[in-house]
């Protein structure tokens, strides 16, 4: 009887646990630890046997989920795969006593154990919120500072390998037609910094000519390049031009008759100047006459067509990068700025083919990016390339990059030489190891042709302006090298000829490490490069 009992009784704790682990389903459902068990209906009468005739059907279709339930959690044991048999089976086995209930006896020990063990699984994060329920500032401020950096993904036009140097043991750095890759600096039109998709990946310089968005890419692989085709858009470009100076030009023109302008109100009035309407008139007269004349003397020769756009460059450069610079601010104001907006949506009103006047501006933008595709394509696609042809593609991207970085030329104070073409400009920190050895603090280092200015950046009345320090002329200087022992700073020291002159010591003000080495990598290869034209 004795068995009989602890038989019994082991069974009635055996449903106490389904119908337990039932309850506890939606306890457990969100943990990724720990898999629920299938709930169940089985019935129990006093004595926990299931004895009620309605629940026969409901108890065998239940069975089978019962079944993998347990052997999830009793880790597959044979004695309690099924509710209903296993009663049954036990009333026979307690009958004959049969030693097999001390095997069900082990198994049903073996599975608290293992319960447990995966309920240790279960381990609680410490809270990330504050107690409003938002996240503290320095939990937001360190995911800003994992965000991985993206770069400028592009394609190369055409297959590409570097000049091999003299002692470099290395392979010359090289690029397959076709090949997708990173533009980790394009400062420089003549020298692209860019990281290949391969494993590992190679870092090298190469043209920017050579590259291009994988959406310009494949449009140029169906398209033919000719100045026939280039001398077409020309003149749709100026036709745009004139029907924004007809209208809109004439509308904000205070010479444009005494009666109309008097109705532009005086706001619109004191910003004119600021909507660029006049640079729209030079830019005009630039296009249908100077280079729409060298389009058509070309001959549809593209060789030709370079050479006379460089003849050009100069005022190309004078009229379209004040444009540039200025394009902004326009945009801000003839968009955001409700009188001039309400003004210019007038005079749109009057004219049903008048596109709004921000379209008209954004037009230059457009049209130099033309320009920078087809003399790429000229280049890449043509066999008889020029030096002209790639001394013109330069020529537009160095001038859309100048457009984006502060006018020098008007904000450095007390240099007294030509500052002609920004190279570079960078914050380091600099040290002046010479006769005075000194830490000179934070500097804005400018890189000119040929010359190098370190200055003090200062701010007054809302205008930055860069103070004059010190200037380092590179052809008395050897060339710029990394620090044997400091990897993120600059060593500029003179030459044998020149020891009277400081040394300067470069740190890079980056704090993250790839970026301090692009920094590093772009800045000694322009002035390298420098020092070969030269001959230094």
């Amino acid at each position: 009887m004795d068995k009989i009992s602890r038989k019994q009784r082991q069974i009635e704790r055996k449903v106490e646990n389904l119908k337990r682990f039932g309850a506890e389903e939606e306890k457990y459902k969100s943990s990724p630890h720990i898999r629920p068990v299938t709930k169940t209906t089985l019935k129990t009468s006093t004595n926990g046997i299931s004895s009620s005739e309605n629940s026969t059907s409901s108890s065998s279709k239940t069975s089978s989920k019962t079944d993998e339930s347990l052997k999830k959690t009793e880790n597959g044991s044979s004695a309690s795969s099924k509710p209903e048999e296993s009663l049954k089976k036990s009333e026979e086995d307690t009958a004959t006593s049969k030693p097999k209930n001390t095997e069900e006896e082990k198994a049903s020990e073996t599975t608290k154990p293992k319960t447990k063990i995966i309920k240790k699984k279960i381990v609680k994060k410490p809270a990330t919120t504050a107690s409003n329920g938002t996240t503290p500032p320095n939990k937001i401020q360190e995911k800003i500072e994992n965000v991985p950096r993206t770069y400028q993904i592009v394609i190369t036009l055409s297959d590409y390998l570097a000049d091999e140097e003299e002692g470099d043991e290395d392979e010359p750095f090289g690029l397959d037609e076709g090949q997708c890759v990173e533009v980790l600096d394009n400062a420089n039109p003549d020298a692209w910094l860019v990281r290949t998709k391969t494993k590992p990946p190679s870092i090298g310089f190469v043209p920017g000519s050579y590259f291009t968005s994988p959406t310009k890419y494949y449009a140029l692989q169906r398209e033919a390049c000719s100045v026939a085709k280039l001398l077409k858009t020309e003149e749709e470009f100026i036709e745009e031009l004139k029907l924004a100076l007809d209208y809109y030009g004439k509308g904000l023109s205070e010479d444009y008759g005494s009666s109309e302008s008097s109705e532009i109100p005086q706001a619109v009035k004191e910003r004119s100047k600021e909507l660029l309407v006049s640079n729209l008139e030079s830019l005009h007269d630039f296009h249908s006459n100077q280079l729409l004349n060298s389009i058509k003397e070309s001959s549809d020769d593209p060789a030709i067509f370079a050479k006379n756009f460089n003849s050009l460059s100069k005022d190309f450069e004078e009229i379209h990068l004040t444009f540039l610079r200025e394009l902004d601010n326009a945009l801000r104001l003839c968009q955001h700025v409700d009188n001039i907006n309400k003004f210019l949506e007038d005079i749109r009103s009057k004219q049903t083919n008048l596109k709004p006047y921000a379209d008209y501006l954004q037009l230059i933008p457009t049209r130099m990016r033309y320009y920078e595709d087809f003399f790429k394509e000229l280049i890449n696609k043509n066999q008889n390339c020029t030096e002209e042809m790639k001394l013109s593609l330069n020529f537009i991207q160095l001038l859309e990059q100048r457009a984006k970085e502060p006018d020098f030329t008007k904000n450095i104070v007390g240099y007294s030489g030509d500052i002609g073409r920004v190279y570079r400009n960078e914050l380091f920190h600099v040290w002046e190891d010479g006769e005075n050895n000194k830490d000179c603090g934070d500097k804005y280092v400018i890189l000119l042709n040929n010359t190098m200015i370190i200055t003090d950046k200062e701010e007054a009345n809302g205008e930055i302006s860069f103070k004059h320090y010190a200037s380092v002329k590179l052809s008395e200087y050897s060339p710029v090298r990394q620090h044997s022992t400091e990897a993120s700073t600059l060593v500029v020291a003179p030459t044998d000829f020149n020891k009277n002159l400081p040394t300067y010591l470069l740190r890079i003000r980056q704090d993250n490490a790839e970026e301090s080495e692009i920094v590093r990598r772009v800045w000694i290869n322009d002035i390298c490069s420098m020092h070969r034209a030269f001959g230094g």
